[in-house]
């Protein structure tokens, strides 16, 4: 199991680059909430990427470019490297410039993407993105997280499909990634049970420290993303 990430410089202007606009990662594993999350985001004026698509019901919010860079690199429910850190290092770079770019070009103050894999790739995002980097963790206890994944891998075909053995290893290696990237990086954290208690609360805080100032009816409308009645719920043993 891979435990640290040193990636490689690709050159030294790649290294220095300035984003248009900081991004800001959503960190959390495989139903954590972080598909609601994401979407607050987007209601709120974050530029999620294009071609925005994901499993849950109100949408995963997870651009269809990032998401085949992150199953490129980590294949679920792999907890090994797919592609050597280097080319993993290029592709995230190419991606986050890109979007942060597009983020500018249409007034957005901040571009974000969201995947599970990216609390895997937190050495990456730090080296792309550097004092940029901007982090919202969704935050669901792991136990609950890895027992809602269970269900739901066992209902699926194709790639969503894993075992109970796998599902396990998959989500406490994202959690141990998770953790290391959350001691390196200021964040801000959203507990998911928070979250679907007191939407507004939570999303008016949110605004706040990312320093966005989302108009009345966006953050109505961010608030209406939030539909408890849909969460990914679960019991545990």
């Amino acid at each position: 199991m891979r435990t640290g990430f040193t990636p490689v410089p690709l050159s030294n202007d790649d290294h220095n680059r300035r984003l248009d606009v900081p991004f800001v990662a959503v960190i959390g594993l495989h139903r954590s909430g972080s598909s609601c999350l994401a979407g607050v985001l987007h209601h709120l004026g974050v530029h999620m990427g294009e071609m925005l698509t994901g499993y849950e019901p109100t949408g995963g919010f997870e651009a269809a470019e990032l998401m085949a860079i992150c199953e490129s690199a980590y294949p679920f429910p792999s907890t090994e490297p797919a592609l050597p850190q280097t080319e993993i290092v290029a592709k995230l770079e190419r991606y986050v410039s890109k979007v942060c770019s597009t983020a500018a070009e249409r007034g957005s103050r901040l571009a974000g993407g969201k995947y599970p894999q990216l609390c895997a790739m937190g050495g990456a995002l730090r080296y792309v993105c550097g004092r940029q980097l901007r982090l919202v963790h969704s935050d669901r206890p792991l136990e609950e997280s890895i027992a809602s994944l269970k269900e739901r891998s066992r209902r699926e075909t194709g790639f969503l499909a894993a075992g109970d053995a796998e599902v396990e290893r998959l989500q406490r290696w994202l959690w141990h990634e998770k953790q290391e990237l959350l001691g390196q990086v200021p964040h801000v954290d959203v507990a998911f049970a928070d979250l679907l208690a007191a939407p507004r609360r939570e999303i008016e805080r949110l605004a706040s420290e990312l320093e966005l100032t989302p108009t009345d009816e966006a953050v109505a409308t961010a608030v209406a993303h939030v539909r408890p009645e849909l969460a990914p719920r679960t019991s545990l043993p």
